[in-house]
Formats: structure tokens, sequence, C-alpha cells
């Protein structure tokens, strides 16, 4: 994995866990292996970005993530789906060090 997709899935982990997207304790799911067929074709689809799934055994959470922008401050593009690999929202947020993760734009 690339640096830059390393730290964008760092960048979207913190996202992920600033929103309380996920219940606590829910473990993650390393490899697109782990996800059902519908969600494992999203994970081929992103050469610049990154996703992360986290599962309880009754439900999975799967988010993706790409950087933009050339701001200072780091601004993902965060793509939300459900377990039948539907987008169901997505976002631009920014990680401000003052506030932190501020949702810039949204549509659903």
């Amino acid at each position: 994995m690339p640096p830059s997709a390393r730290s964008t899935g760092s960048l979207l982990e913190s996202l992920v866990r600033a929103l309380h997207y996920i219940p606590d304790q829910v473990p993650g799911i390393r490899f697109a292996g782990e996800l059902p067929a519908c969600l494992r074709g999203r994970t081929l689809s992103w050469g610049h970005g990154t996703w992360k799934a986290w599962g309880d055994g009754t439900y999975i959470w799967f988010v993706t993530a790409e950087r933009i922008g050339k701001s200072d401050e780091p601004v993902l593009l965060a793509k939300f789906f459900d377990m039948d690999g539907r987008c169901m929202a997505q976002g631009v947020w920014r990680r401000s060090e003052s506030v932190g993760w501020v949702l810039e734009a949204s549509c659903v």
C-alpha cells in the first residue's frame, strides 16, 4: 500500500471514530475477501483512495475515502455504503486542527 493510501486510511479511521459511525468494540475487516461480493467490488475501484470496513457478525459498516484538494488541512471525500453495496451518503470533510472534522459539503 503506498504511503498516501496509508495516511488516507488513518484519516478515514479518525473521521469514522469522530462521527461515532460504528459502535464501540466492533472489529475491523482487513481483507476484501472477508466482505460480501457486492462490497468486495467496491474495494477494487479505489486507485487513489482507500476503504475501511467493520463487522459484528450481523452488520457490516463500509466506507471509502479519497483525499481531495490542495488544502493545508486534510480533506476527504468519504462515501458510506450499506451492506448491499449502495452508496447511502457521501460528504467532503475537512480536518481542522482547532475543531476536528468539519462537514464541507454532502449529498445523499
